[in-house]
C-alpha cells in the first residue's frame, strides 16, 4: 500500500499538483456508482467528478468516467452474479 501511495504522489508531484496520496483518494473516493436497467439494458451511473477528481484523472493520465454508460454483456452477467450473492446474503 505504501508503494502505491508514493507513485501516486509522485505522478501528481510531476505534474505540479500538491496532494498527499491520501487527500487524493478521498477526492476519489466521493464519485459514487450504481446500476439501473431501462428496458433490459443495464447501465451505471457515475456521480459528477469534482474538479479536483478530474484534476486526478488527468494527472493519472486516466479518462473521466462517463456520467452514464451501458453495460458490456460481461459487466451485465457479472452484475448479475453480484446480485444473486447479495440476495444470498439477505
Amino acid at each position: 500500500a505504501h508503494l502505491l501511495e508514493r507513485y501516486l504522489e509522485k505522478k501528481l508531484h510531476a505534474k505540479g499538483i500538491k496532494m498527499t496520496a491520501t487527500e487524493a483518494l478521498k477526492h476519489l473516493s466521493r464519485i459514487r456508482s450504481a446500476h439501473i436497467e431501462i428496458k433490459g439494458t443495464i447501465y451505471r451511473l457515475h456521480s459528477e467528478a469534482s474538479p479536483e477528481a478530474v484534476t486526478i484523472f488527468q494527472a493519472l493520465g486516466y479518462r473521466i468516467p462517463p456520467r452514464i454508460e451501458p453495460l458490456a454483456k460481461d459487466d451485465r452477467d457479472a452484475k448479475t452474479e453480484d446480485s444473486r450473492a447479495q440476495n444470498a446474503l439477505v
